[in-house]
């Protein structure tokens, strides 16, 4: 093991969700976003945001890069979400391309025409630090760290959506990373 004294594995979604960790958050240089995070237009089922190479890029570090071949991560998928800014202490791992937006609707899971929305280019979904001894390790993205199935098992979603095949791998390295054996 490392000489890791403390881990923190911070993780939030969507709107409601980012109000509910503000606070600790900021404790940490955290500023949240309480939107939407979306891929398409906010209608019909979301695709995923797909980090890697391309536009929405994930940045080359320990965690991306793992212990050996079998556990470097070449793409992340993600399901909607918030975004987030973080200090010059933290290291981006998922970061949103120019164009992204959040919507904050005044009604949750609703988006009329006029609802708000904001630029948060540039904003993370993920990224790490470390504070003094201890990690921490911030997510705006709950389901990609889940395996989901719907529509009576022909939809998958989280780690189980055919796009996030390095999703389960990534949260590996994420926790490998957080105990010190990264």
């Amino acid at each position: 093991m490392g000489d890791t004294r403390g881990a923190l594995f911070l993780i939030t979604d969507h709107r409601p969700d980012p109000a509910a960790i503000a606070d600790l958050a900021c404790a940490f240089g955290i500023e949240v976003n309480n939107g939407y995070v979306m891929n398409r237009n906010i209608l019909g089922r979301e695709r995923p945001i797909v980090f890697g190479r391309g536009r929405d890029r994930l940045s080359d570090h320990l965690i991306t890069r793992g212990r050996r071949r079998a556990e470097k991560v070449a793409s992340i998928a993600t399901f909607t979400g918030s975004a987030f800014r973080a200090g010059q202490s933290f290291q981006p791992l998922m970061i949103l391309a120019p164009g992204r937006r959040s919507w904050t609707p005044c009604e949750l899971g609703e988006f009329p025409p006029d609802t708000p929305k904001m630029s948060v280019d540039g904003w993370f979904q993920g990224a790490v630090a470390t504070i003094e001894k201890g990690r921490i390790a911030v997510f705006s993205e709950a389901a990609m760290f889940t395996a989901q199935i719907f529509d009576r098992g022909r939809v998958g979603f989280g780690m189980n959506h055919p796009q996030a095949e390095d999703n389960a791998q990534f949260l590996l390295n994420v926790m490998h990373w957080l105990s010190g054996l990264l």
